[in-house]
């Protein structure tokens, strides 16, 4: 019975520290932050070297106090993503939309860009259709060298989500190596 608790102890700590990994941005990742008046806005995406053109990358919201001591409930963030130059008629966001928010869940949205340059990530959080606060991020895209992604070193060619997917390994690899000790 005491192998079982451990067991079941053991499975617990995995979901808790790898589900994050694999579903939020918070994991691995960078974080944008500003406080705007009573707000702090916060921003993670999953793109621990950078954001390359040709690679998605999961954006996650939150919004807090400007002491981020408490969430703040919201129902949606509008996300509007721009090239920073854009000039004239040409200057619409490559991507906008709604997308409904919840304190339990963060919202999220993943994107490709299609090329790389400098664009503008914009934000508003409401609640029950009146604006809390607004903000704006500058983002930073890599060009995607010779059609590959992500870190590359000589001819091999290492993606965001490889090195996601070689921290998810390496903790459940651990994880194992626990319960071996534990029942064999």
């Amino acid at each position: 019975m005491k192998k079982l608790t451990v067991l079941f102890f053991m499975m617990m700590v995995f979901c808790t520290v790898v589900s994050p990994f694999g579903i939020y941005a918070h994991g691995v990742g960078t974080t944008l932050d500003a406080v705007v008046g009573d707000y702090a806005v916060n921003v993670d995406y999953d793109a621990p070297f950078g954001i390359i053109a040709g690679d998605s990358v999961q954006f996650v919201f939150e919004l807090s106090d400007k002491n981020r001591t408490q969430k703040i409930d919201f129902t949606d963030v509008w996300v509007s993503i721009t090239p920073a130059d854009t000039k004239g008629f040409f200057g619409g966001p490559i991507f906008s939309g709604g997308i409904a928010g919840t304190m339990a869940i963060p919202p999220e949205v993943t994107f490709v860009f299609s090329s790389g340059g400098s664009y503008n990530l914009a934000l508003r959080f409401e609640k029950d259709k009146k604006t809390l606060t607004e903000a704006t991020f500058p983002l930073s895209v890599a060009n995607n060298q010779d059609g590959g992604s992500g870190f590359t070193i000589s001819f091999l060619r290492f993606s965001n989500d490889f090195w996601k997917g070689v921290l998810s390994v390496l903790v459940i690899g651990m994880l194992a190596l626990m319960i071996r000790k534990f029942f064999w």
